[in-house]
């Protein structure tokens, strides 16, 4: 039940990983005080295997939990790594569909990652802290992808499926398409003499309808065939979707649009199928099983998404991470809130930054007034304060597009209007034309590992001139409207600072609940749609939300804010 699983049938995902682990990887280390995620080495399949007992009318699977937490038991009192993070940097694997019973329901493994096959979101599936596992159905011999898939004039189907008519998903397509549609051809299993591999080289269009659970080995096998995957489910977390945009290269489809299948996938022009099949094959080499494991493949994409959820989970009790890494202990219980990932950073991040243009407009901004965060940032980079900053652009992980979109609009154009928007464009497509020609990294990622940052109003503006140009560039913006194009997966906010003589500074003893006489309070500028409403309900009407457009002469902005409650 431990270190050994299967590796030959629907389930051997499970085994392959768990041997792939047991081995001597590049990733493995024998040593845990190096280690940044722990490995519980159980199969559940090969619990319900050896443990569970089949009773008619009885499902009973809380031997599952009960192995598992006595697993937990056992290590917890032996080592000091589960108790330090209350399992936040450890996880378990199984293609198993009863694996989330071996979890479900037992606080101990409430922050434990796990890595499913069943990765229903309906069920507990937490895709912010859960790894999907994609399913494989392996026979004597791993799965080998088809590079070369047939031309578009041998696909002679529109769509095809074999599978067992089981689960609610299947028993809709199979009522609604089968022996219906000699273009949509459903079968409950290949009659004699057909191949399943040449009804999938055949196809356009492979159909992955969950099954019991939301899981299917119809999408790797799919993916492996060259054929375009055509996922039906609606609560199955696709594998990898937080690094992968299946959209690209798949047709997901709800289980309420069965029915018109046909229509769907027939609607799709040639260009767009043949860009799609064409993104098949780029990320074949993630779904390929090898062993060993190489670069991308299915091991390494697994084990890069559990790397990411570590980087991202906050723990709870920092402050015992803090005596794990003893030179920020004092840093991290000030900050109890922190997530490691910060660490990770310190340790991680490198920056490079583009020397190219010349001051104001790049390599300078505003260090006062209502964009000087902007300034202040491209100062602390340009003069290389940050403990982040690489001369080695080989070394880097991040590189720095180094202009003052308030400079361009100071410098660049005195009026406003569309003709500023396209010579401020102008500046940046020009600038990076020039890096791109003069270096290899923006064209490498088509800009997704560089990064601008901009207080100034206009720039999601001027970045929606030309979206094709910057669409993969990380923007950090004050202006992060998600109605303007401001992409939250992408881009960053950037919090906006009015400085005026000096940097603001925190203000560490506030004032008391009893000296606060006022509930709420604003002073500023009536303009913008939500400032004007704003005004029109409370301006004047309420002595507990007071409301200024300009604070009366004499009276004091700060101590205002010191003796209220709230602040608009």
């Amino acid at each position: 039940m431990f270190h050994e699983g299967p590796c030959g049938n629907i389930y051997s995902i499970e085994g392959q990983f768990i041997s792939e682990m047991d081995g001597n990887g590049p990733f493995v280390t024998r040593n845990p005080e190096e280690a940044l995620v722990y490995f519980l080495p159980f199969s559940v399949v090969r619990m319900v295997g050896f443990v569970f007992v089949y009773e008619r009318g009885s499902l009973d699977r809380q031997f599952l939990p009960n192995i598992t937490s006595d697993y937990i038991q056992v290590i917890s009192a032996k080592y000091p790594y589960w108790n330090r993070t209350h399992g936040a940097d450890h996880f378990m694997l199984s293609c198993h569909d009863w694996a989330p019973y071996a979890t479900i329901g037992q606080p101990v493994f409430k922050n434990l990652i796990r890595v499913l096959c069943n990765a229903n979101s309906s069920e507990g599936f937490f895709p912010t802290r859960d790894v999907p596992l994609p399913e494989f159905n392996m026979g004597h011999k791993l799965p080998v992808p088809v590079v070369d898939p047939s031309p578009l004039s041998a696909k002679t189907m529109l769509a095809f499926f074999a599978g067992g008519n089981h689960g609610v998903v299947r028993k809709i397509l199979f009522k609604e398409w089968k022996d219906k549609d000699q273009q949509v051809q459903i079968f409950e299993y290949l009659p004699k003499g057909l191949n399943y591999g040449e009804f999938l080289r055949k196809t356009k269009y492979c159909l992955c309808p969950s099954g019991y659970e939301v899981a299917s080995p119809r999408i790797t096998e799919s993916i492996l065939a060259g054929c375009i995957p055509v996922p039906i489910s609606d609560s199955y977390v696709l594998p990898f979707s937080d690094v992968l945009d299946w959209t690209q290269f798949s047709v997901p489809i709800p289980v309420s649009r069965i029915p018109e299948i046909k229509e769907i996938l027939s609607g799709i022009p040639e260009s767009t199928y043949l860009k799609l099949q064409a993104n098949v094959l780029k990320v074949q080499r993630h779904f390929a099983v090898n062993r060993p494991a190489k670069r991308f493949d299915v091991m390494h994409m697994l084990l890069h998404s559990i790397w990411l959820r570590r980087l991202n989970l906050g723990l709870e009790d920092v402050c015992k991470i803090g005596s794990y890494y003893s030179d920020r202990s004092s840093y991290l219980t000030a900050m109890p809130g922190v997530n490691r990932s910060y660490i990770e950073m310190e340790k991680r991040l490198k920056i490079w930054i583009y020397r190219e243009g010349e001051p104001p407009i790049f390599h300078d901004g505003s260090s006062m007034g209502v964009y000087s965060i902007e300034g202040h940032f491209i100062q602390e980079v340009d003069k290389q304060w940050l403990p982040f900053i690489t001369s080695d652009p080989e070394q880097a992980l991040l590189y720095f597009l180094h202009f003052s979109v308030q400079r361009m609009r100071r410098f660049v154009t005195s009026k406003a209007g569309v003709v500023a928007l396209h010579r401020m464009w102008a500046v940046i497509s020009d600038y990076v034309q020039v890096i791109a020609n003069k270096y290899p990294y923006w064209n490498s990622t088509n800009g997704a590992d560089h990064f601008m940052v901009a207080y100034h109003d206009w720039v999601s503006t001027i970045c929606h001139c030309k979206q094709e140009l910057v669409k993969s560039l990380i923007r950090v913006l004050c202006g992060a409207n998600i109605l303007e194009g401001f992409n939250p997966r992408k881009d960053a906010p950037l919090p906006e600072f009015y400085f005026r003589y000096r940097l603001p500074r925190a203000i560490r003893t506030a004032t008391p609940p009893s000296s606060k006489r006022v509930l709420a309070f604003f002073a500023g500028g009536n303009h913008g749609s939500v400032r004007k409403f704003l005004f029109e309900e409370w301006d004047g009407k309420d002595p507990q939300i007071q409301i200024f457009q300009r604070l009366p002469i004499g009276q004091s902005y700060k101590e205002h804010m010191m003796n209220t409650k709230y602040y608009h």
